[in-house]
């Protein structure tokens, strides 16, 4: 019973990414499209998510598919993004 209460939470928040030193992190050329990332053939319409969100912001195409190299630039950020998740996590777990 005594041990919770030396238990600790820790929370913290963030409000953007660390600049190019995370994005310089990864090639573009490495970063690789899923195999499943194309509409696969005969797939019903009821099974394709239209990214209502990402269609907000600009350079993103109203509707329809995105270019692969506009694919290639959201995963590269999304990688980017996680790699300093990561690093501030270690920072408040130290």
């Amino acid at each position: 019973m005594a041990s919770w209460r030396r238990r600790r939470f820790k929370t913290c928040g963030g409000w953007r990414a660390g600049a190019s030193r995370y994005w310089d992190l990864y090639d573009r050329e490495q970063i690789h499209l899923p195999a499943t990332y194309h509409r696969p053939e005969n797939a019903p319409d009821e099974a394709i998510h239209n990214w209502g969100e990402l269609r907000a912001y600009a350079g993103i195409p109203p509707k329809g598919p995105l270019s692969d190299e506009q694919a290639r630039t959201l995963i590269h950020g999304y990688y980017a993004c996680v790699s300093y998740t990561d690093a501030q996590v270690g920072k408040v777990a130290e």
